[in-house]
């Protein structure tokens, strides 16, 4: 049996990264675009526009064949880090200290969006006017608690969140000053947004979690695309 100490690890971020990129969704979205008529080693590859985006905004420049996967969990980051410092084994031993338990948590808190190529990691989370806000912080210091473990293996990452318009990147900035060392990154206004949505509800239409009735409402102008 194979020590963690006797492996050599060769492998890149993209590589280690790949290794636990199981969601079904991301394949499913491959296949929907049309990533079975390439030959199976590739993917389709981040638009250009997009990566236009990152470069003019944020002065981060992303490659053409950059490797991007969506809802990534937290805990795959963490252990891929681990993967690319130490290398893997078969043994099935405990790999990561149960010291700091932020590193593995075992949910599926995950980021909407990464984006890897040579040493650097983007991670991108999504939120609009009727996110929660609170969700958004806890995936920013998440993201923050795996800074030095990049940091030492002379990895760079960034952080950003995208929204609809100007007005609501102001306010989740407003909302917690932490959120201000992000990278805000404008979203278009997509004409088929839905402006509705279901609610659980009581007989008398009264907000109810455990209700056994349901209304269907229209959003609040504050959480509706800007016209």
């Amino acid at each position: 049996m194979t020590s963690p100490e006797a492996v050599k690890n060769d492998r890149s971020l993209v590589e280690a990264l790949k290794l636990f990129n199981r969601k079904e969704r991301f394949w499913l979205i491959q296949e929907a675009l049309g990533c079975s008529k390439l030959k199976p080693q590739h993917r389709i590859p981040l638009h250009s526009h997009f990566r236009t985006k990152l470069d003019k905004e944020l002065s981060i420049k992303v490659p053409p064949d950059a490797w991007w996967a969506m809802d990534y969990h937290f805990d795959w980051i963490y252990a891929a880090l681990h993967v690319l410092k130490t290398g893997l084994t078969e043994d099935e031993r405990p790999i990561l200290a149960n010291r700091n338990p932020q590193f593995i948590m075992g949910n599926q808190q995950d980021c909407d969006l990464i984006v890897a190529f040579e040493k650097t990691l983007i991670v991108i989370e999504a939120k609009t006017g009727v996110s929660d806000k609170s969700q958004l912080v806890e995936k920013f210091e998440r993201w923050e608690s795996l800074l030095p473990k990049m940091e030492e293996q002379g990895l760079a990452s960034v952080f950003i969140y995208a929204s609809r318009t100007q007005h609501e990147l102001v306010k989740w900035q407003k909302f917690n000053s932490r959120l201000a060392k992000c990278k805000p990154l404008e979203l278009p206004a997509f004409d088929d947004f839905g402006t509705w949505r279901v609610v659980r509800c009581n007989s008398d239409g009264k907000k109810a979690s455990n209700g056994e009735y349901a209304q269907i409402r229209r959003m609040s102008k504050s959480s509706r695309p800007t016209e």
